[in-house]
This record gives structure tokens, sequence and C-alpha cells, in this order.
């Protein structure tokens, strides 16, 4: 017994917890271990490593919590062998053969057969969703009457179910949750088999325990089904046995006295409120709501605040409010003592007075305590006009000199005496004490004008050299117009391009221009490092010549002698990463030409598109802001854009210094959802994906993900304007378009001739596409999901075969380096900008703006544009006032002194809640955490001296309309009465653990799928083992597409097809070409 106990330890801590599991199925187990042994092993397993819920039934182990677990815990190889090794040897420890025959203990063979048998257990495999083969109909009988496992559940289900009247099929569903609640247990199947069984939102799932090294399978019954089920079951007397019937009939009349007492209990109370108001002269009590039931209301002696005294039977209290805010409670043993104690013999006035009382008590425990103020010192900020922040550098006799950060080169000198009204006007400085304004018994009086001397004064010669001053009134408007151009030079500016832009330039002079925007950044940017301004008028011009790398791949060339010189100056200018970006970038960065653009924002106007907040997430150096013309001048524009390439984004950011610009990929972006009125652009183009955690599941390609996320961060009503592939709308599979038509209304589509981007060096077919987001997702059929054939049986989308006006060119078969292609050719008569305005012209939708209500201080309902980092439906302060976010917009909320106060506190609590989960998330340091926490114990301590739960009424009224509310709740534990019982867990450990990535897999299905999910290339798997020579090969390659997956893949070998291998030396411009020189060599030489 000794050594299989030893030997089931070892297991344990191998991870193997399946293997109490597989002891349970033996036979040779069963027969030879007694009970009591068996009982004893259970007990030091139990006791030794926390295994929760270990019971013996006739012989057998069985357990809870183990059970549940077991598929996931995974075998460790080579370490077990081992162990099993050492047991060999062991044998059955020190007792004698004799001793061991007698307690039943099997011989050491038999225990390693038992072992060798669990080694195979080890390998888990996904449960298989049951058909009725193995859980039948009599199964989930069996189950169902069982009830839901607490105490007189089946009596409640019987009872619930016996009703007259039936509820609805969702109000029986929602019931039945409740009363099954979250959670599991241990099940036994009639033929003996073990199982369990799991109860959450979704149903109750019922699953079957297989033998050996089978799958596990389930049944999953909705709450609804399960509410069907159980109804037939009451309906047809099946539910309950006779011993249960029995015991029922006795429970129900228990509950019917109860409910008797109780509701005696009430019509007393009721009649006690009735016969108070009526000796009162109030008007006839309310009692549709037993938790509210109004006695008083008045206002305080002096008439500034309202007071309420209201019954709550449920909670057997009278609850007295000041200003709609809790002040206090007098609670009561049942609602009969509550009525004889608390209202029989009490006067209306004796309530009020029991409300003022209660009040100055309130006041007197919460009053503020005042706050110790410290003296001004150099290097303190102080918040001054505007709540702008200001550095201290000297504190002069007569003047507090400052620096303004935002223009660190002007100082300001503030004299004392108005220093000290300004610091005290504003509550963020509450904690400095300002400068005495008396100096040595002079008080220092305000003044605008400088010291000037005293007529008839004499000035002594000091030794040294004296300071320049300036002289005359002419030298003073010099240095203040000097001080005026240098406050305007720091002060952002977007770029404003000229309405008709040069015409495309040749190569040479792109890179030149490019060079020369390179050149003046740098520039700007090492000015800036020294404290200088950003780029201006001037300056922006170069930069806004920047049109990147398109078509240049011959300047990225170093044996390309006709391009050596540029490759010489690239090589110098740039770093190794912006010299790979863009290198990379000459086959993909395609500027959207300018006549597009303005035909998408004439189209934006006409639908009603004026100013707003719009979202380029592929900017480049922002062409789109460039020609949003008279939407930068709006007080209420806000420009939004994100750009992967670093360079490219530096420029940006030089050209629309008021816009807030991220250089980082869409999907790391940090934007919110439901935000932008407009999102437009020119998305990038690729047959590869972006790996977003949150649209992976999409597995959509890159140009179709930007628009999936574009979506979401849209407000409803929004407008989305894309220049997108031909493939979004041609591709044959409808999952794209099914995606965004379910969010969205289809405005219309514009195609693009494959001419549009010969400037870049490209041929590429390409959409305008037009979107409006819904307030919900909708399922629905729609034309434009379809695709239909052209004659030579391409796919081609239906919107476009049944509306040819909304094509800028000719449809045209040519031959493409997979087979025949569709693409559109330019009409050769027609400049590009007349046929859009042509095509643009049948596009209608109505945008609707959210308007901003910027009304003056003090105004009801004030609104200021949303800012990115509030959170949608969240409140938040600023420059001392409440704002909530709803979308766009940010309304301010008018709030009563005891709200506003605790308002304030809520909002701390919660932005430190979050900081303290995303430390997590981020797996900060232990000090980190350990910070946050004791900053969140400070903030909830102060907050419950002073208002106490945060599960309050009064919380709730303010705070329930934030997204972040319930957060906040869970940072109580509470018991089923409402009693505070603790704080959670969050406030002492880490709660959240970070994502790790996976460090060993057992299976080569598994090492695939870590190696391509979450390291992009197989290949790196075999890193890890620098011995083994390995090779990978590639098979059923179909295509080029497929060739160059694999070698990004990181595959040696490729099983490739001849007719693949043909296609790989084929590219269109390479044929155009050869096909251009076979012509130049006729028109010279001649057939």
């Amino acid at each position: 017994m000794v050594c299989l106990a030893y030997i089931l330890i070892i297991l344990f801590r191998l991870g193997l917890c399946n293997t109490v599991d597989a002891l349970d199925d033996s036979a040779d187990f069963g027969k030879h271990l007694p009970p009591r042994a068996v009982d004893g092993i259970a007990k030091r397993q139990n006791r030794g490593f926390g295994i929760k819920a270990v019971n013996v039934r006739k012989g057998v182990l069985r357990h809870g919590t183990v059970a549940q677990t077991a598929a996931h815990c995974r075998h460790i190889d080579g370490t077990l062998r081992d162990e099993v090794g050492k047991n060999r040897r062991l044998g059955r420890g020190n007792l004698a053969e004799k001793t061991a025959a007698a307690i039943g203990l099997p011989a050491p063979e038999q225990q390693q057969e038992t072992i060798r048998q669990l080694q195979h257990r080890a390998s888990w495999q996904p449960p298989i969703k049951d058909d009725g083969a193995h859980i039948d109909e009599q199964d989930i009988v069996d189950v169902l009457v069982m009830g839901s496992g607490f105490c007189e559940g089946r009596f409640r289900i019987q009872e619930f179910f016996s009703a007259t009247v039936l509820p609805t099929v969702k109000e029986k569903a929602d019931w039945l949750k409740k009363e099954y609640g979250i959670g599991g247990r241990t099940w036994d199947f009639r033929d003996g088999e073990r199982g369990f069984l799991d109860y959450d939102a979704k149903g109750l799932r019922i699953k079957r325990y297989a033998s050996d090294n089978a799958p596990d399978y389930f049944r999953l019954l909705p709450w609804n089904e399960v509410a069907r089920r159980l109804h037939l079951l009451v309906h047809n007397d099946q539910y309950l046995d006779e011993n249960n019937k029995q015991g029922y009939e006795k429970w129900e009349a228990e509950q019917q006295a109860k409910r008797d007492a109780r509701q005696a209990e009430i019509d007393y109370a009721e009649k006690t409120i009735a016969d108070f108001c009526e000796r009162e002269g109030l008007g006839g009590p309310d009692f549709s709501n037993l938790t509210h039931i109004d006695l008083a209301y008045s206002t305080t002696g002096d008439g500034e605040h309202e007071i309420q005294v209201y019954a709550n039977f449920l909670r057997n209290e009278i609850v007295y409010l000041v200003d709609g805010s809790f002040v206090d409670s007098a609670r009561f043993n049942s609602t009969r003592a509550l009525a004889k104690e608390g209202i029989e013999d009490i006067e209306f006035s004796q309530f009020i007075d029991d409300a003022e009382a209660a009040y100055e008590a309130y006041q007197e425990r919460y009053k503020p305590k005042p706050v110790e103020k410290r003296p001004l010192a150099a290097g303190d900020t102080v918040y001054l006009e505007n709540d702008h922040p200001f550095t201290v550098e000297e504190i002069g006799i007569f003047d507090v000199h400052l620096r303004d950060e935002d223009f660190p080169l002007i100082g300001r000198a503030v004299n004392r005496g108005k220093f000290a009204r300004l610091l005290a006007a504003n509550p963020k400085n509450n904690a400095l004490a300002a400068p005495d304004t008396v100096v040595e018994g002079q008080v220092i009086e305000e003044t605008n004008t400088p010291e000037e001397p005293v007529e008839g004064e004499v000035l002594e010669p000091t030794g040294e050299p004296a300071e320049e001053t300036s002289s005359g009134f002419g030298e003073q408007v010099l240095q203040a117009a000097e001080l005026i151009a240098l406050r305007e030079a720091y002060l952002p500016n977007n770029y404003i391009p000229p309405q008709d832009p040069a015409p495309p330039r040749t190569p040479r002079e792109k890179f030149s221009a490019n060079i020369t925007a390179i050149r003046t950044l740098k520039s700007i940017e090492k000015r800036m490092a020294d404290g200088g301004p950003h780029a201006n008028g001037k300056e922006q011009e170069i930069l806004a010549q920047y049109s990147g790398w398109g078509g240049l791949s011959d300047a990225f060339e170093p044996n390309k002698d006709s391009w050596h010189s540029e490759y010489t100056e690239l090589k110098s200018l740039l770093t190794e990463e912006e010299y790979a970006a863009a290198r990379s970038s000459t086959l993909t960065a395609f500027y959207t030409p300018p006549e597009v653009i303005d035909a998408m924002y004439t189209t934006l106007r006409k639908m009603g598109v004026g100013a707003g907040t719009i979202l380029e997430p592929s900017m480049g150096v922002g062409a789109f802001f460039g020609k949003s013309h008279s939407y930068l001048y709006e007080p209420t524009t806000r420009l939004f854009g994100v750009e992967l390439d670093s360079l490219t984004g530096r420029i940006a950011r030089q050209l629309y210094q008021k816009a807030n610009i991220q250089i980082t990929g869409f999907e790391k972006a940090d934007l919110p959802d439901s935000f932008f009125d407009v999102v437009i652009g020119n998305v990038p183009f690729g047959d590869y994906s972006v790996v977003d955690p949150q649209y992976n599941r999409l597995h959509f390609k890159i140009h179709d993900y930007f628009i999936a996320k574009s979506i979401d961060k849209l407000r409803t009503g929004g407008i989305i304007a894309f220049v997108t592939s031909s493939g979004t709308l041609d591709k044959k599979s409808e999952e794209v378009r099914r995606y965004i038509n379910a969010r969205c209304d289809f405005i219309g589509a514009v195609r693009l001739p494959d001419s549009t981007f010969k400037s870049a060096g490209t041929k590429a077919m390409a959409d305008i596409i037009f979107l409006q987001k819904r307030d919900r997702i909708l399922e629905q059929d729609a034309n434009w999901l379809h695709t239909t054939q052209t004659e030579d049986g391409l796919s081609l989308n239906s919107y476009f075969a049944e509306h040819p006006e909304m094509v800028c060119g000719t449809l045209k078969t040519v031959s493409g380096p997979y087979g025949p292609t569709l693409t559109c050719e330019a009409f050769a008569d027609k400049p590009l900008a007349d046929v859009l305005k042509e095509a643009m012209s049948h596009l209608h939708a109505e945008f609707h703006f959210q308007d901003i209500e910027l009304q003056e201080s003090g105004a009801v309902d004030a609104s200021i544009p949303a800012e990115p980092d509030v959170r949608n439906f969240s409140f938040c302060i600023r420059n001392g006032k409440f704002y909530y976010r709803e979308n766009a917009i940010m309304r301010e909320v008018s709030l009563g002194a005891t709200s506003a106060a605790r308002m304030r506190l809520l909002i701390e609590l919660r932005d430190t809640t979050r900081e303290l989960i995303q430390a997590q998330l981020e797996d900060m340091p232990d000090e980190v955490i350990t910070e946050l926490q004791a900053k969140l114990n400070r903030q909830y301590d102060h907050y419950h001296s002073k208002f106490g739960l945060i599960n309050s009424r009064g919380a709730s009224l303010d705070m329930r309309d934030d997204s972040g509310y319930f957060l906040l709740c869970s940072l109580e534990n509470l018991d089923s009465e409402g009693n505070f019982i603790g704080k959670s867990d969050m406030f002492s450990k880490r709660t959240i653990r970070a994502a790790r990535p996976a460090e060993r897999v057992e299976t080569a299905s598994e090492a695939l799928a870590l190696s391509v999910g979450e390291r992009a290339g197989i290949h790196d798997m075999f890193l890890n083992y620098p011995d083994i020579e390995t090779q990978i090969i590639a098979a059923s390659v179909r295509n080029p597409i497929h060739v160059n997956d694999c070698a990004l893949a990181g595959a040696d070998i490729a099983t490739v097809p001849y007719k693949v291998i043909e296609q790989m030396i084929h590219h269109p411009l390479t044929d155009q070409g050869i096909e251009k020189f076979k012509d130049d060599y006729i028109k010279v030489f001649g057939e």
C-alpha cells in the first residue's frame, strides 16, 4: 500500500492529474485494493497535494476537481519513466510478501502494468458532440430529475413549472440559469460509467468520460430546451418520484405558511402607512414598489436642501435622503417591527427632524479636512489661466518668474499679488502657498508698466560694465514683434496644399524631391531636439513634395550604373531601418492621385459631411488630409492618422501639426471605437493578412481587414470612403462582403481604371467604396454581395454588371501572370476627373453630423468634441467640469454638490482600477503592482469614509451610466443581503496574469499550429534544436504565390509543378518591356 501510494504521489507531482481516473477505470485496482487502503491514500493525496473533493465509494477512488481538470493536464516526457524505474526497484517497500498479500496489495508486476496502461491516458483529445448514441434520452431525464444540486432545488423546480400560468420561454430560461448557477458536479450513468455535469450561461452540458485513450462525448442542452423538457416532466407527473412527492407536499405547505406570514406583515405595514398618511393629511401611499414607499418630503429649515424619507419593506428599513443622497437609515428586525416601532406613533415633523439631524451628523463626519499647504518653491508646477501649466523658475522680490513648457524659450514674470490670486483660482494649486505679498514692510502693488528712474536721481557708477538697455519706443515695438513671431513659430499649424498641384514628375525628379524633403525633415528634428520650433510654412512646402518610393526601385539597386549616385546618396542619408523600410515600399507605396481624392471629398460634401472627426488609417504623408480643404479651418475638425513607415509618418506630423498621428501599424494603433465621423483613405492592397488578435478569426486579407476594423472605429451613421482592391468586390467568396453588409449600408462603389496609379509605376485595378454604418448588426441579402461572370468567364460583382455607369473605363480581359485577368482600361477621350464626377453623381446618402453645442460657461448640456483617451459612455472631468462621452461628443453634466464630490472620487477609483488591470496585463514588476494597489487602497478608504459603499443607491444613481461602474462594484465583496464583507482580491493580489507564449508542446500538430500561429514560420520551431539537421519540404503548391509563401515560411524544398515554374518566369511588366523592345527594334531595323 505504501508503494502504491508513493507511485500515486509521483504521478500527481508529474502533472498526470488523470491518473486517478485511470485507476478508477482499472478492474484490478478495484479488486485488489480494500476500501480502507484507498481511504488512506485519498487522505494522503488530499492533505499533501491540495486535491479537492476526494471520496471513496465501494473501494474505488473518485474525485471532483481532479476529474474536471484531468483533461487539461499534460505528461512530461522522460521523467515518468525514471520515476517508474525507481518504484520498480522499491517493490513493495519494507513490507513482507505475506503482509502485503494479507492486506490485498497487488504484486509489483500488477502495479507496473497498471502504470503502463496509464501512460496512454496522457494524450488528451477534445470531446465529441454526441448524437444520442452515448448519451440517450433516458440519461437526460436522469440528470433533469436530480434537480439543480442545491438544497430543495427539485421542489423549487416542481413549484415553478406547476404554476397555472407559465412565464415566457425567455423568463423560464432566465429562472433556470439563476437556479442552477455556474458550476458543475460529477455524474454516474446508469451503466456505471462516469461523467460530469456543467452549468453555465449557455446551458446544461452532460459529458460521458471515455475509457482508454478515446475522446469523451457530450451533449449541450440550452436553457430553453431544459425548460421545455422540465415542463413536460412536471406536466406528465414524471419529475418527482413517490418519496419526493411526499416531501414536496410538506415543503409546499411550509412555503405557503411562510408566504402567508409575510403577507400578513406587509398588510399590517401597509395599513400603518395608510393610517399615517391619513393622520398627517397626506395623499394616499403608493405601494407599487415595496422597496421604496414615500413617507415624507420636505426641505431643511433654511430651505436649501430637499429631504426625502421612504420605507423599504425588502430590507426592513426607513431611509433618509438629502438632495437625493443617502445620509442615514433605521433598520428593524421585521416588516411588522418597522411599521410598529418606526411609523405607527411617529409624526411627519419627527421624520423631517431626524433627517436634518442625520444630515448635520453626515456633514460633520465627512467634512473635508483643511489642506496643508507648503511654500511655493522653484521647480513646482502651477496651473494658471485656462488650466495651463507653468514651471516656477525663480521667486523674486517683486515677481514670480515662470516657464511655459509649450514654449520653453519664452519666459513670463507675474507680480506677486496677481500671482497669488491666479494660484488660488485653480483648485489644482491647493497644496501650494503663494509667496508673501509684503516684503520688508512694503506692500507690493500690481503694475503692468516697467519701473522708471525718479526724476533728479543720480546714478553712481559701480565700476561694472553697464548692461545694454533698449532705448526708444521703436526698439520696444521691434522686440515685442520678435517675441510675438517667436511665439507663433511654436504654434501648431496644418499645411494647406495648392488647389492645382503639379503634374506627375519623372522618376529622377521624384527622387530629388524626396531627398530634399528628407534632409529638411532631419534638419527640423535636430532643431526641435534643441528646443526649437517645428516646421514652418516654407519647410512644409518642401516636405509636401515627398511622394514615397513607389516606382523608384532602381535607386535601391547597387549594381544599377545609371542610378549609382542616387543609391550612394540614399545609403548615406538614411539609417539602416529607414533604408530597409523605404526599399520594401517600392512595390506597395502607391500614392492616390489628387483627382481621386477631390472626387471623394466632393461626394462626401454632397452627402452632408462637413467638419468633424476624420480618420485616415493608412495615411502616407497625409494626402487625404491636405485635400480636405475647408475642413481644416473648422474649429470642430479633428484629424487622426496612422502610418506604419517611420520616415513617412514623421513627415506627416510636420505637415499636419494639429493632427493626432500615430506611427505604428493599424493593428497596434490606440484608437477608440464608435468615435469617428468619417474614415477615408487608400488602404494597403496585398494577398497577406495582419496579425490582430481581435480580428484574426476573420482571416481577412489586409485590405479587407482595414475595412472591418474601420467599421468598428466609425460611429453610428458615419461614412467610410475607401480606395480598395477590386478583389473586395469581385472575389467569388461572399464572406467579406456579408460581414460588411451586416454592419453597414452599401452606398455604392466606383471602379477605377488600371492606369490610376501609373505615376507609381504600377497598373492595378481598384475600387472606391462608400459605406454608412448602421446602429445594429442586420443579416440581409443585397445585390452587391453576389458576383456574376463576364463573357470570358471571369468574376465581376453584380453591382457593376447592373450599373455600368459606375465603371470609369472599359472592362477587358487581358493575359495576367496566372491566366486571363479582368482589367479596366481608361477612356482615351475623357479625363479621369470628369469621368469620376459623372460616376459619383449617382451616389446618394444622408449624413447627420453630431452637433457640438459650444455654449457659454455654466450652461447646461454644453458639449465639447470627444477626446480619444476617454472611453465611450464614460464620465470625465475637464477644467473642473463633468462631461459624459457619447460617441464623438462629450456633453457637460450638471451635478449637485454631493453628487459631484462622490463622482470625483469614483472617477479616480475607476481610472486607478483600470491602470492596475493594465499593469497586470503587461506583466509589470511587483513593485509597480504594489504601488498601484496601495494607491487603490488609499482612494477606496477615502471614498468609503465619505460615502460608504460603491454598491449603494447613491453611487448607482450617479455612476450607473458609466461603462466602468460595474468594474467599480467588483471591488467590494458583499453577502446575499448586500452587506459589506471585505475588499476584493485586487487590492492585495495579482488577479490577472499576462499571456505567456507556450514553451512546450506534445504533438507534431501542436508544434505546427504554434509555429505558424505565433512565430509565423515553420523553421522557427527547429531553432530550439540546433544539433538536429533538418530541412523542411513543402507540397501542394498550386501557383507562384504559394511558392513565395513557402519561402517566407522557411521551407528548404518545395515540390512545384512545371506549369507553376513557367508562370514564375513570366511577369506582366517584363512581358510588356520585351514587346516594347521588339517594337522599337522593328522600327529601327525592320523585320
